[in-house]
Parts: C-alpha cells; sequence; structure tokens
C-alpha cells in the first residue's frame, strides 16, 4: 500500500526552536489568540453551568439535555459560517462571534432564573457557532503550508490555554463573589477577545 503520509521535515522534533519560531511568528497571534477565546467560553459551559444547575435543584437528565441543546446551532449554522466566511472575511465573523457573547454573558450577570440562563447560554452557541468553524481556517490561511505540521499541535495548544484561563478566572471571583460573577468574569474576557478581533484586518478572507 503506497504511503499518503507527508514527509516531517527535522525541525518537527526540534520543540523548543518550533515553539519559540511559532511566537515569533506574528502572522499567527491573532488565530492563537481567538481559538483561545472560544475555549474560554467552553470553560465556562461545561464546567460552571451544570455546577449552577444541579445547585437549583435541576436533574441529571436536564443537564444532559443543555448539552444537547448546545450543540445544535453549531450543527445547523458549521457549514453555513464557513462558506460565507470567505466572503464576509474573519473580521466579521470573529468581531460579531464574541460581542455577541459579551452581550450574553451582560444579560446572564442581570438574570436570576435558572431557565432564562439556559436558554441565553443556547442562544450564545449561535456567536459560538460564528466562531468555532473559522479558527482553524484563520490559522491555515496565515502559515505555509510546508510548516502546517510544524505549528498545527502549537495552535492546538491554545484549547488547553482556553479551558485554564477560563477555569482559573471564574474561580478567582467566584471565591469572593456570588456565582453570578462568573459571567461578570466572561464579560470582561469576550470584551479583550472583541478588543483583539478588531486587530483582524477587514479584507482578511
Amino acid at each position: 500500500m503506497k504511503d499518503v503520509s507527508k514527509p516531517r521535515k527535522s525541525y518537527d522534533t526540534n520543540y523548543l526552536r518550533n515553539i519559540k519560531d511559532f511566537f515569533s511568528n506574528k502572522k499567527l497571534h491573532l488565530p492563537y489568540i481567538m481559538a483561545t477565546g472560544v475555549e474560554v467560553w467552553w470553560s465556562l459551559v461545561y464546567i460552571y453551568v451544570p455546577l449552577f444547575m444541579i445547585k437549583n435543584n435541576l436533574s441529571d437528565s436536564s443537564v444532559a439535555l443543555f448539552f444537547s441543546l448546545i450543540i445544535v446551532p453549531l450543527v445547523i449554522l458549521e457549514n453555513k459560517v464557513g462558506n460565507l466566511s470567505s466572503k464576509k472575511g474573519f473580521r466579521f465573523f470573529f468581531v460579531g462571534g464574541f460581542l455577541g457573547l459579551v452581550l450574553i454573558s451582560l444579560f446572564l450577570f442581570f438574570t436570576s432564573n435558572i431557565i432564562y440562563q439556559l436558554v441565553l447560554i443556547v442562544i450564545g452557541s449561535v456567536f459560538v457557532s460564528f466562531l468555532e468553524p473559522i479558527q482553524d481556517t484563520f490559522f491555515f490561511k496565515q502559515v505555509l503550508t510546508s510548516d502546517e505540521e510544524k505549528y498545527y499541535p502549537l495552535f492546538s495548544s491554545s484549547a488547553d490555554l482556553g479551558g485554564f484561563l477560563g477555569k482559573f478566572v471564574i474561580a478567582a471571583f467566584l471565591l469572593f463573589l456570588p456565582n453570578k460573577y462568573a459571567y461578570a468574569s466572561m464579560f470582561f474576557m469576550m470584551l479583550f477577545f472583541v478588543f483583539m478581533a478588531l486587530r483582524i484586518p477587514k479584507n482578511k478572507k
């Protein structure tokens, strides 16, 4: 059988050099930051929201239903967003997606009813669908084909960084403040990613 795998270059095994080269490449900074932002949001949804549901005496089946519902917008919109990004550009979707999550976080902070909060988070998945389908595409548009295997594992570490940041920042807020401040922390973090997304050139496709 013919081996169809890509030949790996020798520098692929030089991990320290790869890390240095990756973070020295300014074109890769914004794709990494955008991908980190998506995972920050998911840290709220998958870690803290189920805890809030249980604290409000919702059943395990309610948690399972919630997890199913937040995926629906992603499934419906993934291909549409991917296709439209080539026309509208990455900036449009990253700014719109993170700005939508800023507004959702603000509404969550001022909403005390857990059911309304869950509805808002499901609506928030519509804005996540602006972000998640294009984060890898945005990365690959910035990197040479010959460097994809060198840099993609490092780019993928944005998932770990985003998850850690989201959990840590929210936990820091909740040490001293009521649960609703988890949403306040998310508001400020998503606002940061909006400002970062505004740095993407308008014609970047």
